[in-house]
């Protein structure tokens, strides 16, 4: 991951707190890089795009993400995936990645996350991701909030 460059791994591989109003949830909070996916650069400031410019759009993300890795998804999950519904951090979802197989956690919705409010995202269990806080007080702790920002402002000349 791009904005992992230059942060140890002790750090990146380490448990943490990510305090929610849902409750406080101990996992890490490192990208597996199976859920990674590349969102495209559509210009800051656009319509649905984070505060750097990339497309936010979490059936984008999971349609990406169900071509690189169908078996991730249960056949429920592709239903959802097919009819626009959020898809379920279900047993079949957790089998891949028991980083999720945590109470309170279980059967949520996933959501995609830009990692350091990147380029780059990656599914997580809605409650790790509370919109402001959660996984991003985490990652601006250590340091790796808009790093991949500098990417972003050398794409910015392309759009008109």
């Amino acid at each position: 991951m791009r904005v992992y460059r230059d942060i140890n791994d002790s750090v990146l591989n380490k448990e943490y707190e990510i305090i929610t109003r849902k409750g406080t949830f101990v996992t890490k909070i490192v990208a597996d890089e199976k859920l990674v996916v590349d969102m495209p650069y559509i210009g800051k400031g656009k319509q649905s795009t984070n505060s750097e410019g990339w497309l936010r759009d979490n059936k984008y993300y999971f349609n990406e993400l169900y071509k690189l890795h169908p078996e991730y998804f249960s056949d429920a999950n592709i239903k959802n995936l097919n009819n626009g519904w959020a898809i379920v951090n279900d047993a079949v979802f957790r089998r891949h990645f028991p980083q999720y197989d945590i109470v309170g956690l279980k059967g949520k919705p996933l959501v995609h996350h830009h990692i350091g409010g990147g380029g780059q995202a990656m599914a997580i269990p809605q409650p790790l991701h509370p919109g402001s806080g959660g996984i991003h007080n985490i990652e601006k702790q250590i340091g790796i909030w808009g790093k991949d920002q500098g990417n972003a402002e050398r794409l910015q000349v392309f759009i008109k």
